[in-house]
């Protein structure tokens, strides 16, 4: 949103609601799918807590605190880092552990998710790229090419950032918040 208070689009007041609102919306709407597979599509975690209910607390509680304490560390040192992609390793370093211990196989690991998740890493910035590409060869196309009135323009920018800015909250609260959200989601479960 930071192109937005930026630009003079949206100023930072109207930010802090469009998030609030958006952000609430993912998270409810589709962030119910994240936080089923944080919470059981990784690591067999009705298996665990059926054997060991505490310890699956523990087991979230420490993925929790590994992936804060990570991206924590990242950020001092200016290096770009996803909760996201801490959080699935935090909670695959869990699940290793309690195979390591004989508390499940390895083979209980659910792998095939886990590489849909990973594959989602490297496909999802190439669409990104392709869709920014087409998107912008369509406004360059309709806007830049013709002497358009840049007043003009500029106001249909400002309608499409508001328009961006809602659908970046939505997805980051729809995404990232359930992320946060599937450990503890996990050790309610079992509890």
């Amino acid at each position: 949103m930071g192109t937005s208070v930026g630009t003079g689009a949206l100023s930072l007041k109207q930010v802090i609601i469009i998030a609030a609102i958006f952000e609430f919306l993912g998270a409810v709407v589709f962030g119910k799918q994240v936080t089923e597979t944080i919470a059981n599509g990784i690591i067999p975690i009705d298996m665990i807590g059926s054997i060991h209910p505490n310890l699956v607390a523990l087991g979230m509680l420490t993925a929790i605190l590994a992936a804060g304490f990570w991206v924590i560390l990242t950020t001092f040192y200016n290096l770009p880092v996803s909760t996201s992609h801490s959080i699935v390793g935090s909670v695959l370093g869990f699940g290793l552990i309690a195979a390591y211990d004989g508390i499940i196989s390895f083979s209980d690991v659910h792998w095939g998710e886990l590489a849909k998740i990973v594959a989602s890493w490297f496909i999802s910035p190439v669409l990104g790229a392709v869709f920014a590409y087409v998107t912008f060869s369509i406004i360059k196309k309709m806007y830049f090419r013709r002497a358009i009135d840049l007043p003009l323009i500029e106001n249909k920018f400002i309608s499409l950032q508001l328009i961006t800015a809602c659908y970046i909250a939505f997805a980051h609260g729809s995404n990232d918040v359930a992320n946060a959200i599937g450990p503890l989601c996990a050790s309610l479960k079992v509890m």
